[in-house]
């Protein structure tokens, strides 16, 4: 029977604050979805997902370079997960037709 990898507590923390930080860019208040998507990254910075949603949130609020730096940060933690990669590389290719 293979091994699972030990259950990473933070993750039910960061998932938590993915969640409310999705909520406040819902709202426009990119601010504070950028403020609490870095806490998040603080807790757990190898998460992918985190690094995608602060991208998306600097493309919600305009901030193009910032989004793509953000997407190819999440690639260097995508760790073999085709979708996160394709969902960083659509934000990189938004964020460069934005920024044009």
């Amino acid at each position: 029977m293979p091994e699972h990898p030990p259950a990473r507590p933070q993750a039910s923390v960061t998932l938590a604050l993915q969640d409310e930080a999705q909520r406040a860019a819902t709202a426009g208040d990119f601010s504070k979805a950028t403020q609490i998507l870095e806490r998040a990254i603080r807790i757990e910075p190898d998460r992918a997902e985190l690094w995608l949603e602060l991208a998306r949130v600097h493309l919600k609020e305009g901030n193009a370079a910032q989004a793509e730096q953000f997407a190819r940060k999440a690639l260097l933690f995508t760790h073999e997960r085709y979708d996160l990669e394709q969902q960083a590389w659509v934000v990189i290719a938004d964020a460069r037709a934005a920024g044009r």
